[in-house]
């Protein structure tokens, strides 16, 4: 009997700086993190609930681009402090922000995912295979 897991196997986050008046400002890009990581759940829902606890992120609208109708990764993104918390629009630095006082920076969280079929291996590939082992 076979199970179905989904999990998250890699994280990398990119930012940028981002003015209110000028957008994001490509040239300022810089890899904040690129790192494996090892994230399961029963469910795609359970996944992504599970990647924004593991990261501190309300992953509450997700970026999911497709290649030939499947899925391979993730991205979501939010506007920071320089400090990498999420900026907060009822904050007072989101006022100066606006007016362009103060730095604030667009974070791209790209998530690996996948599907994965669980079962056990038969008793006869580890003789198929060479591998010595007893009973």
């Amino acid at each position: 009997m076979s199970e179905t897991i989904y999990a998250c196997t890699h994280i990398g986050k990119h930012a940028e700086e981002d003015s209110f008046s000028g957008g994001c400002q490509p040239d300022t890009r810089v890899c904040v993190m690129c790192e494996r990581c090892h994230i399961t759940a029963d469910s795609l829902p359970g996944l992504i609930e599970a990647i924004g606890e593991a990261w501190c992120l309300d992953m509450d609208d997700v970026w999911v681009p497709q290649d030939d109708g499947k899925v391979n990764r993730i991205s979501y993104n939010r506007l920071e402090y320089p400090d990498g918390q999420q900026l907060n629009g009822s904050d007072p630095y989101y006022e100066q922000w606006k007016k362009g006082e103060v730095k604030a920076f667009l974070a791209d969280y790209d998530f690996a995912i996948e599907k994965r079929s669980v079962e056990p291996i038969p008793f006869d590939e580890f003789k198929e295979n060479g591998i010595k082992f007893h009973e």
